[in-house]
């Protein structure tokens, strides 16, 4: 301080993950966090501009499964007149003191927020993204807000289905703060192989989402493969000239209902865990269907579990339960370990190239 005008500040906040504090807006709640906050503060000489520098290198949010509903605001009822009658004439009473306008400062506040590599925000099995950018925001006589945040990774669950996060940005321009400009990229695997992509461009009250698939897939098709498995609207992506039978009919039931099945497991998992544990069930065998548990053991390594529920197919592996090792060692190189219980293994080095 210089007499009673402020010069310099510096703030450390540090919230240990077991004691994570929660979030509210207006009392909305909207999550809770620990990690590390720092600012640093700096006035001109002239007092006109104030320079806040805030640097979050490490944060994790966690989301509420649903979002709160606003506070309705209680703000005075203007057809309520509270005053005495006289003489035919209707006095109001002021029920306070007038307010005196409050004179707009003369400061400049101008805030930089810089996330760092371990900014993370989740909700349950739904949302998971791992972010990092910078943002500007200059506050005087109108708030102006500039800076871009980009998605390093992360994935979300649609129906069921885990899609992964292949790139996002959020830039911040234009005059409202609160519409700013999404460029996303997601996709997801099915089992036939068929990558599915959700590409979201636009503001975000104005934005649009569109699916496209490799190999191309019509838009019913998409839709199909989305909630059946199949792009032909059934569960098995093998061709039979047998008619559908009891077991097959059943099968389909499994495909449809185990996205949502699936979905709602994740979400109790996640929220009795902080590892990193999914459920699915591959349905790309028309005969055996699999439930799977994944397991993220490391960035790199996964676990995958799974559980033929028909008899293996003659040739097939007489395996029932199968155990894999996924480890992505170089960005589109994988190795794949899989062991089985009637004593099969495999080992495969796996390397995806998009165009």
């Amino acid at each position: 301080m210089k007499g009673f005008s402020l010069r310099s500040a510096t703030g450390k906040l540090h919230i240990a993950p077991g004691q994570s504090i929660p979030i509210a807006v207006q009392g909305v709640p909207m999550g809770r966090a620990y990690g590390d906050i720092s600012a640093t503060a700096r006035m001109s000489e002239d007092g006109s501009l104030l320079d806040v520098d805030v640097q979050i290198p490490k944060l994790l949010v966690s989301l509420p499964p649903s979002s709160g509903h606003s506070v309705q605001p209680i703000a005075p009822d203007p057809t309520i007149r509270v005053g005495h009658s006289s003489g035919g004439m209707f006095a109001v009473l002021p029920l306070r003191k007038p307010e005196e306008p409050r004179r707009e400062s003369d400061i400049v506040i101008r805030a930089k927020v810089k996330l760092g590599n371990d900014v993370r925000i989740r909700r349950d099995a739904t949302v998971d993204i791992v972010a990092s950018g910078m943002v500007t925001a200059e506050v005087g006589e109108t708030t102006q807000v500039g800076g871009q945040i980009r998605v390093r990774r992360g994935r979300l669950e649609l129906q069921g289905r885990q899609f992964v996060i292949d790139s996002a940005q959020v830039s911040f321009v234009g005059g409202d703060p609160s519409d700013p400009l999404i460029v996303a990229k997601a996709y997801w695997d099915a089992p036939d192989g068929t990558r599915v992509f959700a590409d979201f461009s636009g503001r975000v009250s104005s934005g649009a989402l569109a699916l496209r698939s490799e190999p191309s897939l019509t838009q019913d098709e998409i839709l199909s493969l989305l909630l059946f498995g199949s792009p032909d609207g059934s569960i098995a992506s093998q061709q039979s000239a047998q008619p559908p039978s009891a077991e097959g009919a059943g099968v389909k039931a499994v495909g449809l209902a185990g996205s949502y099945v699936t979905e709602g497991l994740n979400k109790a998992l996640s929220g009795v865990t902080d590892v990193d544990i999914s459920t699915r069930i591959d349905t790309s065998d028309v005969n055996n269907p699999r439930p799977e548990l994944a397991v993220q053991l490391t960035r790199t390594v996964s676990a995958r579990l799974s559980y033929k529920l028909g008899v293996p197919a003659p040739g097939a592996t007489p395996d029932r339960t199968e155990l894999s090792i996924d480890w992505r060692f170089v960005r589109n190189w994988s190795l794949i370990a899989v062991v089985g219980d009637q004593g099969s293994t495999s080992v495969d080095v796996v390397w995806r190239k998009r165009y």
